[in-house]
């Protein structure tokens, strides 16, 4: 086995330590200040609501008799071994997660809850379950059948925590169908409910460039212009504001203003006396701005000095949202010469995303061009069998036309370290 090939495996050896590092830190967190208008309501159309209590998902001592027929929810705090018995009321990105624990309610930072869990539906564990099945094998069929069961879910929660659960797993699963325009507009759901979103993990931004008519519904963008005007100038809302600016970072009418937001995102501070869980928001959102504003110069090579930025950039995001900037940067690697690293960072993406059809995609596909140009087409060829394997006839992501705009130095490259 030549050097190259070796390398490849070391990444693909090193995917199940990333995997696990990622399920072991998720936390879910939703915003209980609401509109009257209820969102979910209005796309769920109002589902049976159930009168008994599910079983819990994991063994606690309950402090609630399940006869009361309110939800049996759980938390696990930071430095505890067993799980509190609650109805979870509410988990904010700006107060914490409050919950009802022996008719009291008590709030908690969420800086010190390990794991929240909640009590749904039937649908969403069974919707999990078949998610992962798809991730393992890559049918696209196991990714329908959750993204079904997820729906059936959210139509049946009666609580609005739950719906939003059930609709970011809506989301998650239609990205991993290629479906990312509907995705975008599912997760406009949650940026109405919380400018300062926690589940950026699963925010559908835009890192490669698709054709205008795939996998597209309506206006082949998610959001039709005008509702992306809006978005663009909503600075109440950084969440909705980074995801319109993504949708429209090369539209021919807002592509200006999507640029001037993503420069206004990637200078994001937290409002003075915010929580410790809106600056936290604040700094992931203006990472990710910044790296979203590389799309504009990915036909060049970029500086030693902007590659150094850039990586020191994504270590600095959270983990579940590392994998488009990382292909933007293995882009810039490929154009700057240093062919190999961009070998194993576009593999890197491409192993650590099976659930993310577009990137996953276009990262196979470059990786497999890579390895070949380096004269490894041992491994450029099993890289093209496993991704034909895992996603069956459908075309590779390739990036687009040239870009609208183009950032002339480094001021205006939006390139942070914070």
């Amino acid at each position: 086995m030549n050097r190259i090939s070796t390398l490849a495996l070391a990444a693909i050896l090193a995917l199940a330590t990333v995997e696990a590092l990622g399920q072991s830190s998720g936390r879910v967190r939703v915003d209980p200040k609401y509109e009257a208008k209820d969102p979910f309501a209005l796309r769920a159309g109002g589902g049976a609501e159930r009168t008994v209590a599910p079983k819990p998902r994991v063994d606690f001592k309950t402090s609630a008799p399940e006869s009361s027929g309110k939800p049996i929810d759980a938390i696990l705090l930071r430095g505890e071994t067993e799980p509190l018995a609650c109805e979870i009321l509410s988990i904010s990105g700006k107060d914490g997660a409050t919950a009802k624990v022996a008719g009291k309610t008590r709030a908690y930072r969420l800086a010190d809850v390990k794991r929240v869990e909640l009590s749904t539906p039937s649908e969403i564990n069974l919707g999990i379950e078949a998610f992962e099945s798809g991730k393992k094998s890559g049918a696209e069929s196991e990714f329908a059948r959750a993204l079904a069961l997820f729906q059936q879910g959210r139509d049946k929660a009666s609580r609005r925590i739950e719906k939003e659960l059930s609709t970011v797993r809506i989301v998650d699963a239609l990205v991993a169908l290629g479906r990312d325009d509907e995705a975008v507009s599912e997760f406009f759901l949650l940026c109405r409910l919380d400018p300062y979103s926690p589940y950026l993990s699963s925010i559908p931004l835009r890192w490669v460039e698709q054709a205008p008519t795939r996998n597209t519904t309506g206006s082949g963008s998610g959001l039709d212009e005008r509702e992306g005007e809006k978005w663009l100038g909503d600075v109440a809302n950084p969440t909705g504001r980074l995801l319109a600016a993504s949708v429209f970072l090369r539209s021919s009418t807002l592509g200006i203003r999507a640029v001037s937001a993503l420069r206004d995102l990637a200078t994001l501070e937290a409002p003075e006396g915010a929580s410790e869980e809106t600056t936290e928001s604040c700094r992931v959102l203006s990472l990710l701005a910044s790296a979203q504003l590389w799309r504009n110069d990915i036909f060049r090579a970029p500086t030693e000095q902007e590659s150094k930025r850039r990586t020191r950039t994504i270590e600095l995001l959270p983990p579940g949202t590392r994998s488009g900037p990382l292909a933007l940067l293995a882009e810039g690697e490929r154009k700057a010469g240093d062919t190999e690293k961009a070998g194993l960072d576009f593999l890197r993406v491409a192993l650590e995303n099976p659930d993310r059809f577009s990137l996953a995609a276009f990262a196979s596909n470059r990786a497999a061009e890579v390895y070949e140009q380096l004269g490894d087409k041992e491994t450029a060829n099993k890289i093209r069998e496993d991704s034909a394997r895992r996603r069956g006839a459908r075309a590779p992501v390739a990036l687009g036309e040239a870009p609208i705009f183009n950032n002339k130095n480094d001021s205006e490259s939006g390139d942070k370290v914070k």
